[in-house]
């Protein structure tokens, strides 16, 4: 993995559904690890789960994923956004917006 971002990131494996757990707290350039066809994955800002770029999938035969320079934050498209929208109407329905508000990022 490469990260080309002008800031040190994040790298995160997804575990579950929308399940991210932190696999590298803080790099710059290059790191290296095992994974496999199909395991997902996202860069994020550096001690954060807000994602830089896409979330991307692990291809057999690709060895080298690349987080380019100009990549946008999520929160940095200008529009309200869930980060976890596979479990956001779960939450919703279980009041989890009104208990935790602090989890959304506005």
């Amino acid at each position: 993995f490469r990260s080309d971002y002008p800031k040190a990131v994040s790298l995160l494996w997804e575990e579950a559904e929308d399940e991210w757990r932190t696999v590298v707290q803080s790099f710059r350039g290059e790191v290296s690890m095992d994974t496999w066809a199909g395991h997902r994955f996202m860069f994020a800002r550096e001690g954060t789960k807000d994602r830089i770029g896409p979330e991307v999938e692990i291809e057999k035969g690709t060895t080298e994923y690349v987080l380019p320079a100009d990549a946008k934050g999520f929160t940095d498209e200008g529009t309200c956004t869930d980060r976890f929208p596979k479990k956001c109407p779960r939450y919703a329905a279980d009041g989890e917006c009104i208990k935790n508000p602090g989890w959304m990022i506005v």
